[in-house]
């Protein structure tokens, strides 16, 4: 009896202390954006011959914006757009410093956000690759923070996603 009691307070024991050492690795908070930020699309055309979306996105939110994330929907009851646009098929930006950093679109330069509330970004985008038509993209503003003195990439939350729905132009 007595070898049952410490054998069951023996894994109590260990529970405890691996749950302890296991909470340290967990973040406490996860990092988001200020509430605010938020980007639209002002005009597109998605030329299905040429497998092609012009797309001109506008920040329409209260904060900078360092870039987005790009995504779409290859059928039309799809609910969780998962078709990446950002690479390698963006193929023209407006002249700005427009690259493809962890399959996002980075507006300006690296740790910036420098796509400010009120300005706009003309993207063209090339379907090819995908070789369906899409029906949404779903647009994901990013921002670099600094969260615990390092400067990180962080993806904004669902409230912050644009789902727009898109239909062939041409």
């Amino acid at each position: 009896m007595i070898g049952y009691v410490l054998l069951v307070s023996l894994a109590i024991v260990m529970a405890g202390l691996l749950y302890a050492w296991l909470s340290g690795w967990i973040p406490k908070d996860i990092p988001d954006c200020p509430e605010g930020t938020s980007l639209m699309v002002k005009d597109y055309t998605y030329d299905c011959t040429n497998q092609r979306i012009f797309l001109t996105i506008a920040n329409n939110g209260r904060f900078g914006v360092g870039g987005y994330f790009i995504k779409a929907t290859t059928k039309e009851n799809q609910t969780v757009a998962t078709t990446d646009l950002a690479t390698p098929t963006l193929l023209q930006d407006n002249g700005e410093d427009v690259a493809i950093f962890e399959n996002s679109v980075v507006i300006g330069p690296p740790n910036e956000n420098r796509f400010l509330p009120n300005n706009e970004t003309p993207n063209v985008f090339d379907l090819s690759s995908i070789g369906q038509q899409i029906y949404r993209v779903d647009i994901v503003p990013a921002r670099w923070q600094k969260e615990d003195n390092r400067l990180r990439y962080i993806i904004c939350g669902e409230d912050s996603t644009l789902k727009e729905k898109v239909t062939c132009t041409t």
